[in-house]
């Protein structure tokens, strides 16, 4: 059941209204949930992840025999700010699918059918919904990875035109044992696993699509592993709150406050956050406690550019995909992002970034600067991701080449630019005045 809350929430993201938003968020976490049985308050609550799973649970059940399609999650993605979990990016988009083998049966087999999409790279990932992580064994399809279906192509292998009209590729989500087609791209869900969840990723879609990338959702067939025949319902969608979730079982990104601002590495594997095992990330806590203004400086790595339509990919460049976002580690909610077509950048190739107020005058004063302006935002506790999609060209200078951090040893042993230099970013803080005077910032003599 929808709480009064969530209601709320709802209302504030149909009006778009980001800081009432946030304000009713800060206030939820502050009281902590009320248990329905015991009317006591039981410490902070996920509330962005309870909305989203009410809305999928609403939308979901409109299926018909063994055609389980409806019951894809919403689209996780930031064209709401701040009221979407998981951290969502403003040129991503994630739907997700799980369900209780306990509920469903333990031989259910699920048969994927979708189109490659229009976009720079999409996947597939399986976890245990129980745990946020990874499942053991194969977890997961790039887009290269993926087989065709005979007389298709995969427009992600290289030389492949991108916009090739015959496109279509298949995927079984299967429990151990089960018997399937050889050949066929097969994600298997460990024994231990009851509840079985998988993502579609789509990033960067072209600009002519929206963020599916032109392409509906893979329809969803369910089977029975032991006749092969057609299920006559469909398990409704479930999904746990993973302990990555809980804000009070993550490492606290207050940790990472200093007057000098250093990105620290954080890897998929070890995550709990339904990672994607292709991301690696930059990551620090920044605060206006330290400055008014916080800049950071990195230097942009290669990506291909896939904004029109046309042309293939050759996968040479650094790396897949780049993007920066301002989240918030507390609801794991994003209010802004910038990612790698869209930045200015110097004549060098480096990236200057400004977060400060949300005026006007501070965008335009970074701008003339050479600054990507960004706002704080509204968040409990502000933290930095810089996200590096690993590519297939062997490069060396992304987070993947970072020890993850490991926060028992010195903090100043792990600074990501101690490994992969200006790849990775660092900055510093100052006030609004100092930096639109033009005392304070990366092109001064004094920084």
């Amino acid at each position: 059941m929808i709480t009064i809350w969530q209601r709320y929430l709802t209302n504030l993201s149909r009006r778009r209204s980001p800081l009432l938003a946030a304000i009713a968020l800060a206030a939820t976490a502050m009281a902590g949930p009320v248990s329905a049985s015991t009317g006591v308050t039981e410490g902070p609550l996920p509330s962005l992840v309870e909305l989203f799973l009410a809305q999928w649970k609403y939308a979901s059940g409109d299926n018909h025999g063994n055609d389980c399609s409806d019951n894809w999650s919403p689209a996780v993605t930031n064209d709401m700010a701040y009221l979407i979990p998981w951290f969502p990016e403003n040129k991503a988009a994630y739907w997700i699918y799980g369900y209780d083998r306990e509920q469903a049966g333990d031989d259910l087999v699920l048969r994927l059918k979708g189109k490659f999409p229009h976009a720079r790279y999409m996947s597939f990932h399986l976890y245990d919904g129980n745990t946020g992580r990874l499942v053991t064994g194969r977890s997961s399809f790039k887009d290269l990875q993926l087989a065709p279906d005979q007389g298709s192509s995969n427009p992600f292998v290289a030389g492949v035109d991108r916009e090739v009209s015959d496109r279509d590729y298949g995927l079984i989500i299967a429990p151990e044992g089960a018997v399937v087609e050889a050949g066929t791209n097969v994600l298997r869900i460990p024994d231990n696993v009851r509840y079985p969840l998988f993502i579609y990723r789509v990033y960067r879609a072209d600009d002519q699509y929206a963020h599916d990338g032109g392409v509906a959702l893979p329809q969803v067939l369910a089977y029975s592993a032991g006749d092969g025949q057609p299920v006559t319902s469909c398990p409704e969608p479930v999904m746990p709150v993973s302990e990555g979730l809980d804000p009070t079982k993550r490492p606290d990104t207050r940790l990472y406050y200093s007057p000098q601002i250093h990105a620290y590495s954080k890897h998929p594997e070890y995550s709990g956050l339904l990672p994607n095992s292709h991301n690696y990330y930059g990551q620090t806590g920044v605060t206006r406690d330290l400055g008014e203004v916080a800049l950071l400086r990195f230097k942009a790595a290669t990506t291909p550019d896939t904004a029109g339509d046309g042309g293939s990919f050759s996968h040479k460049e650094d790396l897949r995909y780049w993007s920066l976002c301002i989240s918030g580690d507390v609801f794991t909610n994003t209010s802004s992002c910038l990612w790698d077509d869209v930045v200015v950048k110097d004549e060098d190739g480096y990236v200057k970034v400004a977060i400060g107020p949300d005026t006007d005058a501070f965008r335009a004063a970074a701008s003339a600067k050479g600054y990507n302006p960004m706002a704080w935002g509204y968040h409990l506790r502000h933290v930095v991701y810089h996200r590096h999609m690993q590519n297939d060209s062997g490069f060396k200078n992304s987070y993947k080449d970072v020890p993850h951090i490991d926060f028992s040893k010195p903090l100043n042993e792990q600074w990501a630019d101690r490994y992969i230099g200006d790849y990775a970013f660092t900055g510093f803080y100052c006030s609004e005045k100092e930096f639109v005077s033009g005392d304070c910032g990366f092109e001064s003599s004094d920084q």
